[in-house]
């Protein structure tokens, strides 16, 4: 098995069991939270995501890209990240009683204590989680992850079940931000160190683009959450993000599982560009068939899909999660663009194409807006997404690796076309037979689950017959 292999490979059964495990604590936790607690939380959330990538400050990447750090200048980078942590802890708290007095709920101002706390943990962790992806080291962080989401619905379950409201969710993800710290701590064996300017120095051009990106792809990503809040009002915000999230869960599973692997494993192919491309092709491809398979699936089951797992009360969800689904292919390719663009050392590039698509979003957010439609707004911005990803990729194919855009566009081609298609094709049937079995069985949840198996072998049919598997040698040797 290739180093590619074995790392996604210790990476897939963690994001599967951690996938596992999240989904049951969201099946209960929507049963046990109303949605208005839910769209308290989101709001919240919008921007404390923002704050966990400036205490992050693009170290993590950094690190795991550098070659010339030593074991000195980590311990002086991770004083730095706590220092820095606690500052935007400092920050966070002062920005919830901003919050509290525009959304004029007092309950800000304390969540924004244990979101702040949570912030500084996770911060904090940045450095030991980059040593231990630097040395390949995915198995441990499989572990780390189960044990951080387990930690979290065993607290925030029973808090919800004895009536604590949003502060379940507020307590179990402080807690469970703590053990992913300590964890990773002990194991990456990173200590306290002087803070010095040098490995600052050595980082900072790397770091603050991609700190740049992150940010800008974090308010492009999180911005419809803020604006369907404004807009729209709390209850709005929680059946889209409900439906956001697990619209993001393939991206999760299956990119994440990828894209996290990706710069650690390719760290010495930066100069050989015919590897790059290979390995790029083949990566997009298996991601394309994956994605485009599970959109129309989606697309198809998607009130079935929200009723099974959350209830009926998230009846609102049903349109949000089907109109969003159209861009989880697309999404999920475009994980594989932007890791490539700092295997080739052009973080820069990243963030000049990251602000083009995030005008983009911001665009089709307003149309959105003046719709005054959640459905109209959830198709705009799988419209947005979309386009997102066939710019970041003729941007990597042109810029990054110097190929005329007339060739990127027939790689494109290859990449999106046949599976699109095939995908579409095999919705047709999978929507037939859902007709047929609706005649035959009145349960929706066993109509759900026969559905998803008659899906499912489909799927793999057309995957043996189109020789998809021949992509796979990626996961079983280093020579391509």
């Amino acid at each position: 098995m290739s180093k590619f292999g074995k790392s996604v490979f210790y990476t897939v059964i963690g994001r599967y069991s951690n996938f596992i495990i999240n989904l049951i604590i969201n099946i209960v936790l929507a049963r046990l939270l109303t949605p208005k607690d839910f769209g308290i939380f989101a709001l919240l959330q919008i921007f404390t995501g923002l704050f966990l990538l400036i205490s992050n400050s693009g170290l993590s990447v950094a690190i795991t890209r550098s070659k010339e750090l030593t074991k000195k200048d980590i311990n002086s980078l991770f004083t730095f990240s706590i220092i820095l942590s606690f500052c935007v802890f400092v920050v966070l708290i002062i920005s919830g009683a901003f919050i509290s007095l525009i959304m004029h709920m007092k309950i800000y101002l304390i969540l924004s204590f244990f979101i702040g706390l949570s912030i500084f943990f996770l911060g904090s962790s940045s450095v030991p989680s980059a040593v231990v992806s630097k040395n390949l080291d995915f198995k441990y962080s499989a572990k780390v992850s189960i044990y951080m989401i387990s930690i979290n619905g065993l607290v925030s379950i029973p808090l919800a079940f004895y009536h604590f409201g949003v502060y379940a969710l507020a307590f179990g993800t402080l807690l469970s931000a703590f053990s992913n710290f300590f964890l990773l701590y002990l194991h990456s064996k990173v200590h306290l160190g002087k803070l010095r300017m040098e490995p600052i120095n050595k980082m900072k051009n790397f770091a603050l683009n991609m700190l740049g990106v992150s940010i800008i792809n974090y308010i492009s990503n999180n911005m419809d959450n803020f604006l369907v809040a404004t807009f729209f009002g709390t209850i709005s915000l929680a059946n889209y993000s409900k439906s956001y999230q697990l619209m993001k869960y393939p991206q999760s599973l299956i990119g994440g599982a990828l894209n996290i692997t990706i710069v650690p494993v390719l760290n010495d192919k930066t100069d050989d560009k015919r590897y790059i491309l290979n390995f790029f092709k083949k990566l997009s491809i298996i991601s394309s068939w994956s994605g485009f398979i599970i959109t129309v699936f989606f697309y198809i089951n998607s009130e079935s899909i929200i009723f099974l797992l959350f209830g009926n009360q998230w009846e609102g969800a049903v349109e949000p999660f089907k109109y969003l689904s159209i861009a989880v292919g697309f999404q999920l390719l475009q994980m594989m663009v932007n890791p490539m663009f700092e295997v080739i050392n052009k973080p820069n590039l990243l963030m000049k194409v990251s602000a083009i698509t995030m005008s983009i979003m911001f665009l089709f957010m307003g149309v959105g807006i003046f719709s005054k439609s959640l459905t109209i707004f959830s198709i705009l911005i799988s419209c947005g997404n979309i386009i997102k990803y066939f710019v970041i990729l003729i941007v990597f194919y042109h810029c990054g690796m110097n190929i005329s855009i007339k060739k990127s566009l027939s790689y494109l081609k290859k990449i999106i076309l046949l599976p699109l298609i095939s995908s579409i094709f095999l919705g047709i049937i999978s929507n037939y037979l859902t007709q047929l079995f609706k005649v035959l069985i009145s349960n929706g949840i066993y109509l759900t689950f026969i559905n998803a198996i008659f899906y499912l072998v489909l799927s793999l049919i057309v995957l043996w017959l189109f020789k998809v598997y021949k992509y796979l040698d990626i996961f079983r040797t280093d020579i391509l």
